[in-house]
């Protein structure tokens, strides 16, 4: 009888040797999750490790493990040594069928089970016996090596032996994992000790080398592969690629589980190392790993380096560069005295016919974050399997034990859609198990679970659709996803009568276009419907709104200067540069320049730029707002020159009025590759906005994008909120909080001195922000160096700024979102965190941050906290250019929600303009006293004029006598308050 500390050498050596937005508008919470068919508990009266479970031909089930057990229980064969393979036959609804014993006098432990093309199974595990009972060679030690070898067995469709093969070197190779080839053979792949001898034909690289052999259907070696180093490598997984080769992946460890790196390898159909890469992540090993279906590869993460190990699962490309990785994990503690720490391992990545995944392994973790059901048990582990899309993102989850420890190792998709799965349990019945125990120890159970329920429906990703455009002119198209949440039927769209305004896409699922005519249309509101229908299919149905502006309404237009156009992240259309004059020059910058402080670097990378240009804008007479748009892609810039302030400064004029002197963007943005704004108020009475660029002191005048609209729309609020909670945590102190802690502490370096920071914002009342800045009060107090902070993002926002510490603290992603230098010199920093805001506010409207420094520089450096008396706490600046809800507003600090333009005193107006022999002129308020006014031609030349008539609040000015030209003038006026110029244009 084995005890049960095997229970703890099975978790050490064997678990990890085993198997281990769909659509951004919809609540993934809709989608259903399968129900669980049948449960099945098979054992003995000692220990029973299962580690493969595969559908068979005939509906049912083959599961193979390893047992220490006699007669008893569900085992009908006596043991023949230590442990055995055993393996057992089920039919479809969990029935046993017949169960068989393998085995030696010594250790054999089976790793996975195959069906055979003749109806047979084939088992591959390991064995440290020698000849004698159903052993059919001796060990092929040799010296002072140690015993195993890789032990394969061939079996009938009744269990009964019909060869089976030991394959090994002269000391220890231990099979982890196998898979059955195209042609009827399989690969095996496992961890070996041995040099040259025996059957292996290459010298050992390191303590334990990767060894990797290619058999055929009968069993015999076609060829052998050893991979290694100096270090260990262990825990090999393997699986087949499409073209006949081979992906592997495991872990190097240079001392033990906390020293290891995954790693993969990719091996050619003749067992030929293509390339071998290590992933990077430390204290990480991989558990299973899969080919996806765009030719990279899925793996199922084991991260050793926190205490609450999450499930990692991690994307790579066709070369096994990482493309990204995702973490899923349970709730907190909720009783730290009595529950046992959280952990959760990742054993098994399966694909689903949706082109997503199910991943699986154990947790005893509560509901909380990813996990959507508590634990079963009284601390013990669970099943937990969670559905993600192709990108990782979670889909539902569910959670499936007994009231003891339960473990799954593997699972595999089923003929009838749903999914076997496989692992051992402790428990008796209870929860979802439905059978007691065989004995004090752990057991085989199988799960099957049914095929989700068909969600056949289809959805649009709106609800509406709004235009809005002015009588007799046109609209770009606007776009939908109609989502069809299970296969790819034929899609009819159908309108509703009397809308020939409306033009439909062809149909389909996915990505649709619809676009408007317009043509003969009377001003007034128009609506219809659109009915997306399929065969087997719930229809939906999506409303569309058409707003006629009579002729004279005023218009927004916006122009991608230098560009050929853009939609911004907010739904702004730029059009392609047009309503140019002047010298015809642009430029573009690389690319890879990101520009800050916007999500809508493509609208920044191009300009117009030259000695002088002009932007002669047709629209209707009335109030708008002019916005330049700028940034500086060439001074300071990688591929322009290496200047800096001062290098560019020039004037612009808009509606003959000096707006911009000796402009310098590169000073206004502190530096290059930042998006900037300017915003004028102008009245329109001759129906054409007219913009100049004009060379100043330095280099050429640029604009990158300019936006004309009408003053009663344009919105644009600046918003500080405040940080909500903030906290560092300290290596050394690894559960202290630091919460309520006056200071903010960044710092790194060896002997446990690192302090990293954490900051929380609130987004409750934002519906879109157009860029976000990071400010943060520090200093370097140990040197006068500039120190870099690195701003990194954080998905997990569960922490609390009074129950933070370096053990809990949750993980951010690798990539930094932006970073600054800290000197000597306290003050704020800004840094851009545009893009990860963004994501969040169409998320959970939380953003958590870390600040830290990454390259061990052992200065210390100081920020404010929100309970520091100074008031310089960490703020973020939000800018959007929607209107902000009142909880953004109640939430921001005190007189800091800007509107970021308010409507001026009225400016003077003439009209009507064109002129004749008078110019009849509406005084604007900021003129107060004497006066003097002038006409200057385009040449420069003046022209002096009175006041010559007041009739009620409007100016007559006689200019019969002064002999004009046809054309456009500028009237100036100058007061003792004010000077203001006017666009007049006289006609004959």
């Amino acid at each position: 009888m084995k005890t049960n500390l095997y229970f703890r050498a099975i978790l050490e050596t064997f678990t990890r040797c085993m198997i281990a937005i769909v659509f951004l508008h919809l609540n993934t919470s809709l989608i259903a999750q399968p129900l669980l068919q049948w449960e099945k508990t098979l054992g003995s009266t000692s220990s029973d490790v299962l580690t493969s479970v595969r559908p068979t031909s005939d509906g049912g089930f083959i599961a193979g493990g390893f047992s220490g057990g006699p007669v008893s229980g569900d085992k009908t064969q006596a043991g023949r040594g230590d442990f055995d393979y055993w393996v057992v036959k089920i039919s479809s609804d969990g029935t046993k069928q017949w169960d068989k014993t393998f085995g030696g006098a010594m250790d054999d432990r089976l790793v996975q089970t195959f069906q055979a093309a003749d109806g047979g199974y084939v088992l591959a595990g390991y064995s440290k016996s020698d000849a004698g009972s159903e052993k059919g060679a001796n060990d092929k030690v040799a010296g002072n090596g140690r015993r195993g070898d890789f032990w394969i067995v061939k079996i009938d469709a009744n269990g009964n032996k019909i060869w089976d093969k030991t394959i090994g070197g002269t000391s220890e190779d231990l099979l982890e994992d196998a898979k059955q080839t195209a042609d009827g053979g399989y690969i095996l792949a496992g961890s070996s000790l041995s040099g040259t001898g025996a059957d292996k034909t290459q010298p050992s690289a390191g303590s334990r080398d990767i060894w990797v052999v290619r058999i055929n259907s009968a069993g015999n070696i076609q060829w052998t592969q050893s991979i290694g180093g100096s270090h260990s490598e262990r825990f090999t997984r393997i699986d087949i690629t499409p073209d006949g080769g081979y992906i592997l992946g495991g872990g190097v460890r240079a001392l033990n589980a906390s020293s290891a790196e995954a790693f993969v390898a990719r091996l050619s159909a003749t067992g030929s190392i293509l390339w071998t890469r290590n992933l990077g992540m430390l204290s990480t090993e991989i558990n299973d790993i899969i080919p996806s279906s765009d030719g990279g590869y899925l793996a199922a993460v084991q991260d050793q380096s926190v205490s609450d190990a999450p499930y990692v699962l991690v994307k790579l490309d066709s070369t096994g560069t990482l493309v990204w990785r995702k973490t899923y994990v349970g709730g907190p503690v909720t009783n730290p005295i009595s529950d046992p720490a959280p952990t959760a391992t990742l054993y098994a990545v399966r694909p689903t016919p949706d082109g997503g995944f199910l991943i699986g392994g154990g947790s005893n973790e509560h509901a909380g974050n990813d996990k959507s059901e508590d634990r079963k048990g009284r601390g013990g582990d669970d099943y937990w399997i969670i559905k993600t899309d192709a990108n990782g993102v979670r889909q539902w989850d569910k959670t499936i034990g007994g009231l003891s420890g339960d473990v799954l190792y593997h699972l595999e998709p089923t003929a009838d859609g749903g999914f076997i799965l496989g692992g051992f349990s402790a428990s008796d019945a209870g929860a979802d198990k439905s059978e007691p125990g065989h004995g004090f120890y752990e057991d085989f159970w199988l799960v099957k679970l049914a095929a989700p329920p068909v969600d056949n429906r289809l959805v649009f990703s709106e609800s509406k659709l709004d235009f809005n455009l002015v009588q007799g002119a046109s609209t770009v198209p606007k776009t939908v996803y109609l989502k069809a949440f299970q296969g790819n039927p034929v899609v009819t769209l159908t309108k509703s009568l009397d809308n020939s305004w409306l033009v439909l896409p062809a149909p389909s699922a996915g990505t649709l276009s619809f676009g408007i005519n317009a043509a003969g249309l009377l001003p007034g509101t128009y609506t219809t419907s659109v009915i997306a229908r399929a065969s087997g299919y719930t229809s939906d149905t999506l409303e569309v709104n058409l707003i006629v502006k009579p002729l004279e309404s005023l218009v927004t237009i916006r122009i991608d200067a230098g560009g050929s156009g853009f939609t911004t992240s907010d739904g702004r259309v730029f059009s392609a540069d047009q309503y140019y004059s002047g010298v015809d020059r642009t430029y573009k910058t690389s690319d890879a320049n990101g520009i800050q402080y916007t999500a809508d670097d493509e609208l920044y990378r191009t300009e117009r730029s030259a000695t002088s240009f002009q932007y002669n804008i047709p629209v209707n007479n009335g109030d708008y707002v002019v916005v330049l748009h700028f940034a500086e892609i060439w001074f300071g810039v990688p591929d322009g020159y290496n200047y800096g302030p001062g290098s560019r400064r020039f004037h612009v004029d808009v509606e003959g009025e000096r707006k911009l002197a000796d402009y310098d963007i590169y000073a206004k943005g502190n530096g290059p590759l930042t998006a900037i704004e300017e915003t004028f108020p102008v009245s329109v009475t001759d129906g054409t906005i007219n913009i100049d660029f004009i060379s100043g002191a330095a280099n050429l005048p640029s604009v990158s994008a300019i936006e004309i609209v009408p003053q009663n729309e344009y919105v644009k609020t600046i918003s500080t909120l405040p940080v909500v909670a903030d906290a560092y945590v300290h290596t050394y102190f690894p559960d202290e909080n630091f919460g309520t802690a006056p200071e903010l502490i960044v710092k790194s370096g060896e002997l446990n001195i690192t302090r990293n920071t954490y900051l929380k914002f609130q987004l409750n009342g934002f519906e879109q922000i157009t860029s976000a800045r990071l400010r943060i009060y520090g200093v370097n107090v140990q040197s006068t160096m500039k120190v870099g902070t690195f701003v990194y993002s954080v998905d997990n926002d569960s922490w609390t700024e009074t129950g933070i510490t370096y053990n809990n603290a949750p993980q951010n992603n690798p990539q930094e979102l932006s970073h600054t230098t800290i000197n000597d010199d306290p003050g704020y920093r800004e840094v851009d965190v545009t893009d990860f805001v963004q994501s969040q506010v169409a998320g959970d409207k939380v953003v958590s941050l870390v600040l830290k420094n990454p390259f061990f520089v052992n200065k210390k450096l100081v920020f404010h906290s929100k309970e520091n008396a100074s008031g310089f706490a960490p703020q973020l600046l939000v800018t959007s250019h929607r209107p902000v809800g009142n909880a953004a507003r109640a939430s921001a600090e005190p007189q800091l929600v800007a509107e970021a333009f308010r409507k001026e005193e009225s400016g003077s107006v003439v009209f009507p303009n064109p002129v004749k022999k008078q110019i009849r002129l509406k005084l604007s308020g900021r003129h107060e006293g004497d006066m003097a006014m002038k006409l200057i031609d385009r040449s420069g030349r003046s022209f002096a004029v009175k006041r010559s008539i007041q009739q009620a609040s409007t100016d007559v000015i006689d200019i019969s006598n002064l002999s004009l030209k046809p054309g456009i003038y500028l009237l100036q006026i100058q007061s003792e308050q004010a000077v203001e110029t006017i666009k007049v244009m006289v006609a004959e």
